[in-house]
């Protein structure tokens, strides 16, 4: 009787604990799925028709400018370019079946062209309605009128069929040198069927999941009895080896936790119990992610369950997370959570590692803002080399300050030669505009600037509200600093940055502001800004160059590389490239390439990349996966985009076989299979740490071995002649 007691209670917490939120679940899907996901759906859908319309219609009108280009160069009349536009658009099909259209209309409206309803052409087209009385053409001109282009959904005649109606989607917009309103659409039937499709799918998967389930939660109710078993006789053997664990523990650098497969706290070492000031007894028996290294941020402790939950099914799991210490304290951690499996291949046990990566973290941040700041600049030069006007330039400019350092308020101050005076050119940020105000050196904020030439600090708000301070009270700034903007040695204006709270920067940002103050400078500088131009975009080449190369050498000293390494790699590959006839521009590009080329080591683990020994399988799959981050740290960087082509590919090979992406021949860039060849050259003639330098002619043999294989034959060819006239020269 007891047994069947016992028997019923298991049955009944099983019931409760197993199946009942089982089936919650797939309710929950279900109900997700066709009342938020297929209407999503949907909508992706549509969104994507719009954006194949769009395109479309960008193409007929970039077809009609060309015909209005060859009426501006006088090669057509106004009339005849016209008419052939009309009858170019008319001839134009895409779609499924090549059967959708365009068609042209004016604003008044009068159609002008349509493939399938000539019987409207020439007409006024304002009366014409579509199934549901929507005077279609009308509201066309609405939207071409608000916004020069949009979409429209109405009931159109089909194609096949002109007495039947059918959901139809267009895109109209005005072409307006001409006056023409260029439309396009499509049918949206096929997008019915498809939604209909998958709700009745919806609906079978729920019916077979519940089917499923009645099955399946007996099998795991039983299942669950036999394994609680066979967890306690397990729990019990690995609790007998604690002490043979005990010493390695306590001992290691590095955060050492032990779990069992429900994520509790089994053991946990020294250091990480210091970190957080706490007792073992503290934290045993807790859920790791419920302990204080994670407890502060609910997104952290999400994510550390997830891990644990994934290794407890067996995968090895590595994760990058915040841990937070006694008061306050939080570093940058590298997790690994390794499944410990039993003699049968069954997870018994979790161990966490947890490693000190924030110098990485801090450095590779550092980076970041580095290469914000450039891109800052180099925006800045765009402008000013754009020819847009000196206020567009300003606008660009407060930008640039605004999304790196958030200021409440902005100002640009110029100085007017002939009155003497400071006026103000633009502001941002003020409740009152301060527009073609006008100071006198000397007076006021920006007048003090002006009259010392230096950069000006104020954070004491009892001078900043004297009475000719009066606007710092109604703006309700706090802090202030001023950057004279000087060129040639003159004061041409004054930078101006208001904060609402006290402006905390490090020294670097106060010499950047004062940077982008001499961009600001060059841009007030009219009568000599060709010159500037030209000596700032030779400076910022520089800086962009020597701000690469510093990127390499740091990469070097933690790669253990030597400087020559790099240079003679940049050197070979630039002369390879001139023997090879590439062009000025393009060899710009491949340099900083060759620069930059293991930039994404600078995402491999420490101790994989400095790794003595042999890599593992894993190890080997992180260490391949250096060009894919290279390119994600590049791509973001305009200036750098055309550079990427070795950083990404000079691991591929000629025959397909290399990494990341696998590709093969002429579609490696150029850049990357010349690179490729001189990175194996270079390797193999130079000492390294694990062997001796080869001699040149095993190292051109290996190369000629490798032509056709790893690299591209061409190549391999020019390459040996760039050898033997190097040689030829050093007699």
């Amino acid at each position: 009787m007891m047994k069947k007691k016992n028997h019923d209670l298991f049955f009944l917490k099983s019931f409760l604990g197993y199946i009942m939120p089982t089936i919650g679940i797939v309710v929950i899907l279900g109900g997700l799925i066709l009342y938020l996901l297929i209407p999503m759906f949907e909508e992706n859908l549509i969104q994507s028709k719009k954006e194949n319309l769009q395109e479309l219609n960008n193409l007929a009108i970039s077809l009609v400018s060309d015909y209005n280009h060859r009426v501006i160069l006088g090669e057509l009349t106004l009339t005849e370019a016209q008419q052939r536009a009309l009858n170019r658009l008319q001839e134009l099909r895409y779609g499924p079946v090549n059967s959708d259209y365009f068609w042209v209309q004016t604003l008044q409206p009068m159609m002008l062209m349509h493939p399938y309803r000539p019987d409207l052409v020439g007409k006024d087209v304002s009366d014409e309605q579509d199934f549901n009385g929507t005077k279609i053409f009308i509201e066309f001109n609405k939207l071409i009128q608000q916004n020069g282009d949009g979409f429209l959904e109405y009931k159109w005649q089909l194609r096949e069929n002109p007495n039947q109606f059918g959901r139809k989607l267009s895109y109209v917009k005005l072409y307006e040198p001409w006056g023409w309103v260029i439309g396009n659409g499509l049918y949206l039937d096929d997008l019915d069927k498809t939604l209909g499709m998958v709700r009745r799918g919806t609906y079978g998967v729920i019916v077979i999941l519940l089917v499923f389930i009645g099955i399946w939660s007996s099998f795991t109710i039983w299942r669950t009895q036999q394994a609680e078993k066979k967890r306690q006789v397990a729990l019990f053997a690995l609790a007998s080896s604690e002490a043979q664990l005990s010493t390695l523990f306590d001992s290691a650098v590095q955060f050492i936790a032990l779990l069992d497969t429900q994520g509790k706290v089994l053991k946990v070492n020294q250091t990480a119990l210091s970190f957080i000031n706490r007792n073992a007894q503290d934290v045993i028996g807790c859920y790791f992610w419920e302990t204080d290294w994670f407890n502060v941020d609910p997104i952290i402790m999400s994510k550390i369950k997830n891990c644990v939950e994934r290794c407890a099914e067996g995968e090895f799991v590595q994760i990058e997370f915040v841990n937070y210490g006694y008061k306050d304290r939080q570093i940058y951690m590298d997790g690994s959570f390794k499944p410990i499996f039993s003699s049968k291949q069954k997870v018994n046990a979790i161990l966490v590692e947890g490693r000190d990566i924030t110098q990485r973290i801090i450095a590779e941040q550092e980076i970041q803002k580095q290469l914000s700041q450039l891109n800052a600049l180099h925006q800045i030069d765009l402008a000013i080399n754009s020819g847009s006007s000196l206020v567009e330039i300003i606008k660009v400019i407060f930008d640039q300050i605004e999304n790196l350092y958030k200021f409440d308020g902005l100002s640009i101050w110029r100085f007017d030669r002939a009155s003497l005076q400071l006026i103000n050119l633009l502001d941002r940020g003020f409740k009152k505009s301060w527009k073609e105000a006008k100071l006198e050196i000397g007076e006021g904020l920006a007048g003090q600037v002006a009259l010392d030439k230096k950069i000006l600090y104020c954070s004491d708000r009892e001078w900043l509200s004297q009475p000719d301070m009066e606007f710092i009270k109604t703006e309700g700034f706090a802090d202030f600093a001023g950057f004279p903007l000087i060129s040639h040695g003159e004061v041409e204006g004054v930078l101006e940055v208001f904060q609402n709270t006290e402006i905390n920067m490090e020294a670097k940002d106060w010499q950047f502001l004062d940077v982008i103050a001499g961009q600001a400078a060059i841009a007030l500088d009219n009568a000599a800004l060709v010159t500037n131009l030209q000596r700032s975009n030779i400076l910022l080449s520089q800086s962009y160059d020597l701000t690469l190369e510093g990127w390499a050498k740091a990469l070097e000293l933690r790669d253990k590389e030597t400087e020559d390494h790099s240079r003679r790699l940049i050197n070979m590959t630039v002369q390879l490239c001139q023997k090879m006839g590439m062009e000025k521009d393009e060899i710009l590009h491949v340099r900083r390439g060759a620069i930059l080329h293991d930039i994404g080591k600078m995402g491999i683990p420490d101790e994989i990349l400095l790794k003595s020994g042999p890599l593992t399988p894993e190890e080997w799959k992180i260490m391949k996966a250096h060009p894919v981050y290279a390119f994600n740290l590049l791509s973001p960087i305009p200036f750098l985009r055309e550079a990427l082509d070795i950083p990404y590919c000079h691991h591929e090979w000629w025959n397909g076989l290399g990494y990341p992406r696998g590709i093969q021949g002429e579609q490696i860039p150029l850049a990357a299979r010349i690179f490729s060849v001189i990175d194996v050259w270079d390797a193999l003639s130079h000492d390294r740490p694990y062997r001796k330098a080869w001699d040149d002619e095993k190292v051109k043999n290996h190369i000629l071995n490798l032509s056709g294989k790893q690299f591209d034959p061409q190549v391999v060819e020019q390459f040996m002649d760039l050898l033997g006239d190097i040689n030829n020269k050093s007699r």
